[in-house]
């Protein structure tokens, strides 16, 4: 037996609905957890200001970052809960300092992983931060006959072979990767972003890609060892006539091989980590991040 719905339970239905709606469309709560934090030079035993501190995403790689304060102390905010590896990168104002990750580790992999609870304020999250060594050289054409500028250099770590730490060659062709732990490394000159799937090596300089000693491949590339507080100077590179830019040979015509760069959502922005790009949520109050390269390393070594 078909019965039919009176106006004012269709009414009661309709109500229902559009509350249902209305709580449905209802903004997210924000997120309100933190981590903190004091940050020390442990040579000199003072405060480490200006060391840029992130908390990155363990499952997504985005991530958030934050100074540090005059007196060594940093609060990231607005975290959402999860897993978070924590980050300390010296920057320009350190350039003497090596990276590290929480709590003490050399490497991402190495990392203690700090979780959020859901609104938890995490304090504690220290770090006494380390001398760093520094690799630096030239980038020379004899072609040329001169130094070349804008060609990309990058560290890489030889227990992974992962990007670490990138630069570019300045106007004298002079380059400097400070803020190595101590650990065996290789260099690598003009990397190919198609193999290093590294976004921010997409201008194409004319070079082929070099390893040092004199390799053509990562395989063959010299591993050298670097202790504490190191200069490993002389890591030169010397190319020959540039070749041709020519594409190249492409195994297969899927379109896959030429990948475009994947935005960020709005509200982030691209940063280079452990030699990948990662989107990072950006704070209007901190628009200062200098995680691609160092190229201030060149006023520590005076070229």
């Amino acid at each position: 037996m078909r019965r039919r719905r009176s106006s004012a339970s269709v009414a009661v239905a309709l109500l229902a609905l559009a509350t249902a709606l209305a709580v449905g469309a209802a903004p997210a709560a924000a997120a309100t957890g933190s981590i903190a934090g004091t940050v020390t030079d442990a040579d000199a035993g003072v405060p480490a200001a200006g060391v840029e501190v992130c908390a990155w995403e363990v499952a997504g790689g985005e991530g958030l970052c934050e100074l540090t304060q005059g007196d060594g102390t940093y609060l990231i905010g607005g975290l959402e809960p999860g897993d978070y590896t924590v980050e300390f990168w010296p920057g320009e104002a350190n350039l003497e300092l090596a990276l590290q990750f929480f709590d003490g580790a050399d490497r991402w992999e190495e990392a203690d992983v700090v979780s959020l609870a859901d609104g938890e304020a995490r304090a504690g999250v220290d770090a006494d931060l380390g001398l760093g060594s520094t690799i630096a050289g030239n980038v020379f054409d004899a072609g040329l006959g001169r130094s070349v500028e804008g060609v990309w250099v990058c560290s890489i770590d030889a227990l992974n072979d992962e990007l670490l730490i990138c630069d570019r060659s300045n106007a004298n062709g002079n380059y400097g990767l400070p803020f190595h732990p101590a650990g065996e490394y290789k260099v690598v000159f003009s990397p190919d972003r198609r193999e290093w799937g590294t976004g921010f090596l997409a201008e194409d300089d004319g070079y082929p890609t070099r390893f040092w000693n004199e390799a053509t491949s990562l395989a063959d590339a010299f591993t050298m060892s670097l202790g504490t507080a190191w200069f490993a100077g002389g890591i030169d590179v010397r190319y020959g006539t540039p070749p041709v830019a020519t594409p190249p040979p492409v195994s297969s015509p899927l379109p896959a091989q030429v990948r475009k760069p994947r935005k960020c959502r709005r509200g982030y922005r691209k940063k280079l980590v452990r030699g990948k790009r990662r989107c990072v949520r950006v704070h209007r109050k901190h628009r200062r991040h200098r995680h691609r390269h160092a190229g201030a390393a060149m006023r520590l070594l005076g070229r």
